[in-house]
């Protein structure tokens, strides 16, 4: 695309020269000299390094910060739309905090864009987007950038969706990352991941100084001593505006805005300290810390991963224990390592002021793991709406529970970033998938997934305007792919025959579940199941990759779960496997069937399930292990399911208790 010829500068900075054409559209030549400013097209050659532009991108650069903006066939984290979308704010030192930044329109993103290079040496760079908006509308955006500024100016917009970099932190209206501070102004919506900015209209990205002064104008210079602190926060009435690191020998100095009322010292496992009001010279302390010394065995005394809830805060702790630094004070605590054993619930527990509180906790198991794993597919991870945590930190939380083979998504992107600790990562495999949240054909999973830049959203499956099974076919891509589906999704797929449904499993979400599903089993539907838990049976957990599970879930061998287990043999078939008849005299099928569960989740019925929706048999069940013993009186039927429930949500999780087995089959 070529540069379109100008318009004269007083639609844009007020002046009255007209803005010269750019004689080159690459960006190629010497850095941008301060009092300055320049907008050209990336070429193969000067792609700033990890920017995650390409040749054809744009770039806004002065001499303090070199935005880069996607071209205009598509955006980054975004399946619908096109480009022209803000992918890299670099400061002239310190990290870039944007992966996606989406200005938001009147309507909708553009469907239809150009973009046109507006430069200007005096008043600084720009580039315009014109085009049509989802309803069609003939819709403007202009970046805009001055000489030695920090601030983009996003004008035509009325906010910004922000998809941050990995394991950025939000302060008020301010994201860190690391050293580097992003302030949107206006008000900020945070579900967890991205971060939805309105009634601004501009961005300010630079070092904490720089950015605070630029941005918010007015400020109070503040330094002093916070003894035994990490931070001096801000606040203002009830919210905290900023805060200001703590050096290694307690000194703190920087701008707080000047509305800022008090001034907080604080620190990972110590009570706040005092807040005084702003000024110079200040004498602040952290308060008295707090340690919480926990270590989890089971029945045989071998040590566990475990979680421990303290109050509002989680931790987890690897086998042999750790020392948490959760502050002084009276909270109440449990320790828990998922449904594979019962869970400890310790009370009021109180740590002292500068002192620490000891937990010893045995956590009985209540089903034998040895041949099973319990899987987690579907744990949301950046960059993911709710979600912009290190995936480190998830694997923990996942290994915290009993989980040993996870598969992370996204919702319309694809998981990124795997890394653990080596403690961690060698007690769980891990899968990058991606989901497919879509309006009409259900939410399939699909997994192994490589995320790729050149494409929307990272390469995800591009669902709208697909058919429920073209989009299973691009799920599963060119090498197949793992996909689960949900019911949703089979019911848009009526055109497929149930019994060549060409997925992996079958997504249940809890017992509302069952009844279509098992109308979906007598038309012949075979798919495994898989649930928000999933015991994955017949293998050796001391020893397994992510394709040995693949391959059990593949087989059927898998009880979709909130908690409990269900071990099931038909006449020495379980889950998935088939039952020979032939030989077989009426009479002589017997059904042995074990539901182990923890107190913490109890069910009080198990259900027999055969075709036709009929209920085979029934057993009021107790917590704990429940084992039952049946035989027949009639032949094998062409299936059979178990299914355990329980009568109100778990107090732990919030989950009614409950499993069902994938069937067994008859020969």
């Amino acid at each position: 695309m070529r540069l379109a010829i100008l318009l004269p500068a007083p639609l844009l900075f007020g002046c009255t020269d007209p803005v010269p054409v750019l004689s080159s559209v690459s960006c190629e030549g010497p850095s941008v000299a301060s009092g300055t400013a320049r907008v050209c097209r990336l070429g193969a050659g000067d792609v700033p390094d990890g920017s995650g532009g390409r040749p054809g991108d744009y770039r806004l650069q002065n001499a303090l910060l070199d935005v880069i903006i996607r071209g205009e066939q598509a955006s980054l984290t975004r399946l619908s739309g096109t480009g022209g979308t803000v992918i890299g704010m670099l400061p002239e030192s310190g990290e870039d905090p944007v992966l996606e930044l989406q200005p938001a329109l009147e309507g909708d993103w553009f469907t239809q864009v150009e973009l046109t290079a507006l430069p200007d040496e005096d008043d600084g760079a720009a580039l315009r987007l014109t085009g049509l908006d989802a309803d069609g509308v003939q819709t403007e955006l202009t970046y805009r950038l001055a000489p030695d500024s920090h601030t983009l100016h996003l004008d035509g917009a009325r906010g910004f969706r922000l998809v941050p970099r990995i394991g950025a932190e939000r302060v008020g209206n301010i994201v860190e990352q690391g050293d580097t501070l992003l302030i949107g102004g206006g008000e900020v919506e945070d579900p967890g991941g991205e971060l939805w900015f309105s009634l601004t209209d501009r961005v300010t990205v630079g070092s904490r100084r720089e950015a605070v002064e630029e941005a918010l104008g007015e400020v109070i210079e503040v330094d002093g001593v916070a003894t035994d602190a990490e931070w001096v926060e801000a606040w203002r009435g009830g919210d905290r505006l900023l805060r200001l690191p703590v050096g290694a020998d307690g000194a703190f100095a920087g701008p707080v805005p000047a509305e800022t009322s008090l001034l907080v010292p604080v620190a990972e496992g110590r009570r706040n300290g005092v807040g005084v009001a702003p000024g110079a010279g200040l004498a602040l302390a952290a308060g008295p810390s707090g340690l919480l010394r926990v270590r989890a065995v089971d029945d045989a005394g071998l040590d566990l991963f475990a979680t421990v809830r303290w109050g509002d805060q989680v931790h987890v702790i690897p086998p042999g224990g750790a020392a948490l630094p959760v502050g002084p004070g009276v909270e109440d605590a449990l320790v828990w390592a998922g449904p594979a054993f019962e869970a400890a619930w310790l009370g009021a527990l109180e740590v002292p002021d500068d002192g620490e509180a000891e937990a010893s906790v045995l956590l009985r198991r209540v089903t034998d793991t040895e041949e099973a794993v319990l899987a987690r597919i579907g744990e949301q991870a950046w960059p993911d709406v709710q979600e912009r945590r290190w995936s480190a930190d998830i694997l923990e939380s996942l290994v915290g529970q009993g989980v040993g083979y996870a598969v992370l998504v996204a919702d319309d992107e694809i998981a990124q970033d795997r890394s653990a600790e080596p403690h961690v990562a060698d007690a769980v495999a891990v899968r990058s998938g991606s989901r497919a949240a879509t309006d009409a054909v259900g939410q399939p999973v699909a997994w192994p997934w490589t995320a790729n830049t050149a494409h929307a959203a990272h390469g995800a499956a591009p669902w709208p305007g697909l058919s429920a099974d073209d989009l299973l076919a691009v799920m599963r891509g060119t090498s197949p792919r793992e996909v689960v589906v949900d019911l949703q999704w089979l019911a848009a797929a009526q055109d497929i025959v149930p019994g060549a449904v060409p997925a992996t499993a079958l997504r249940l979400s809890g017992p509302q579940d069952t009844a279509a599903w098992l109308a979906w089993v007598d038309d012949g539907l075979a798919l495994p199941v898989v649930g928000p838990w999933t015991w994955v049976e017949g293998l050796d957990a001391q020893a397994y990759s992510a394709v040995d599970v693949e391959a059990r879930i593949y087989q059927g061998a898998t009880i979709a779960t909130t908690g409990p287990r269900i071990r099931v043999d038909i006449d020495g078939a379980g889950p998935g496997e088939r039952v020979a008849t032939d030989d077989m005299p009426v009479g002589e099928v017997v059904a042995r069937i074990r539901v182990d569960t923890p107190a913490w989740a109890p069910v009080d019925r198990v259900l027999l399930h055969g075709p036709d929706g009929e209920v085979l048999a029934r057993w009021d069940a107790a917590p704990g292990p429940t084992p039952v013993d049946l035989r027949f009186d009639v032949e094998m039927p062409e299936w059979l399911v178990v299914e355990a429930i329980g009568s109100a949500p778990s107090p732990l999780t919030g989950e009614v208790p409950w499993a069902v087995s994938t069937p067994v089959w008859r020969d």
